[in-house]
C-alpha cells in the first residue's frame, strides 16, 4: 500500500482518511474504516498523506496499542489539544474507551472535532462525549473527573514576536508566555506544557490511572523521567519510535529545509497510589 493510501482528496476542509492504515491495524470495528474529518482554519492538520509525519499515526497509535496488549483498561478517557479528533477515534478503537473528554484551545477546533468523532463512531450509544475549549484542563478542573488515561501531545516552541496564538494553526506549534512559576529544567528544556499538564492532571485521574504524553526526541530522557518524577508520578518510556519531521522550517529556523527524520516518545506517566496488601493499585 502506498503511503497515499490513507487519504482520498475531498473538499479542502476536508479529508477522507482510512483510519485501519491510518492507525496500523488491519481492521476497525468501532469506527468507521473510511472516516470523513472536517477541518477549520485553526485545526492542526493531521498528515494523512504522509502518516509517517503524524504523531497520531506513528506516537499515539503504537502507544494506545501497547498499553492495549499490556491488558491496561481504558474506559474514561482525556485527550488535550485534540485538534481533528483522530487521537479519541484511535482511543475507542484501540482501547475500547468508553467516556471520551476532548479539549483543545479554541472553540471552533472543538466543535469540529466533536463532530468528527460523532459522525465516525459506528455505535453511538456506547460512547460519551464531553468536550470543551480553553487551556490544557481547565476546562474541566471542576467536573470532578477520574479518568483511566489523559493523553496529550503539547507543542513547546516558544512563541515569537509578533505571533498570535488565534491566528491559524500557531497554536498547535507555538507556547505563549506562562505566567505559572515553572520550575528551571522545566523552562529549560522546553516542556512547561508538559509539565503544567501533569500537574493540573493528578487529581483527575483514579488511582493507577495514566498520563501519556508524546514528546519529541530533542529532550534527553532523564529530563522526561524527571519531569514525571517531580510532578508526583512514576514515569516510564513506553514507544520510542521515529518519525518524520513535520514542518521543520516553522520549528526551528536552525533546521535544514526538507525532510528530516527525528525521534518521538511516548512516556507512560502513571499516578502513584498506596499499594494494597495485594499489590494492586485501588481502582
Amino acid at each position: 500500500m502506498t503511503p497515499h493510501a490513507s487519504l482520498r482528496n475531498v473538499a479542502p476542509d476536508m479529508l477522507a482518511v482510512d483510519t485501519a492504515t491510518f492507525f496500523g491495524l488491519e481492521a476497525v470495528s468501532r469506527i468507521r474504516r473510511n472516516a470523513w474529518i472536517g477541518l477549520t482554519e485553526r485545526s492542526y492538520l493531521p498528515k494523512a498523506l504522509d502518516p509517517r509525519s503524524d504523531w497520531v499515526a506513528m506516537v499515539a497509535a503504537p502507544a494506545f496499542r501497547m498499553l492495549a496488549e499490556t491488558g491496561v483498561e481504558v474506559r474514561d478517557f482525556c485527550t488535550i489539544g485534540t485538534g481533528a479528533g483522530l487521537d479519541a477515534l484511535a482511543a475507542i478503537e484501540i482501547l475500547g474507551a468508553q467516556n471520551i473528554v476532548v479539549l483543545d484551545l479554541h472553540e471552533d477546533v472543538v466543535r469540529q472535532a466533536r463532530r468528527n468523532i460523532l459522525d465516525n463512531v459506528i455505535f453511538k450509544s456506547q460512547v460519551t462525549l464531553f468536550s470543551a475549549a480553553g487551556d490544557l484542563l481547565a476546562p474541566v478542573a471542576d467536573e470532578q473527573l477520574r479518568l483511566d488515561l489523559i493523553y496529550e501531545n503539547l507543542p513547546n516552541i516558544p512563541l515569537g514576536d509578533g505571533d498570535d496564538l488565534a491566528v491559524g494553526q500557531t497554536s498547535a506549534t507555538f507556547v505563549a508566555k506562562r505566567r505559572e512559576p515553572i520550575p528551571h529544567f522545566v523552562s529549560g528544556a522546553l516542556v512547561a506544557l508538559h509539565w503544567l499538564a501533569l500537574r493540573q492532571a493528578v487529581p483527575m485521574l483514579r488511582p493507577g490511572g495514566r498520563v501519556l504524553s508524546s514528546i519529541g526526541g530533542r529532550i534527553p530522557i532523564a529530563t522526561m523521567l524527571r519531569l514525571a518524577e517531580e510532578a508526583g508520578y512514576a514515569g516510564e518510556i513506553l514507544i520510542y519510535t521515529w518519525k518524520t519531521q513535520s514542518e521543520p522550517r516553522r520549528s526551528s529556523a536552525a533546521m535544514r529545509p526538507g525532510r528530516t527524520v527525528a525521534p518521538g516518545r511516548s512516556i507512560s506517566i502513571r499516578r502513584p497510589c498506596w499499594r494494597r496488601r495485594s499489590g494492586r493499585c485501588p481502582r
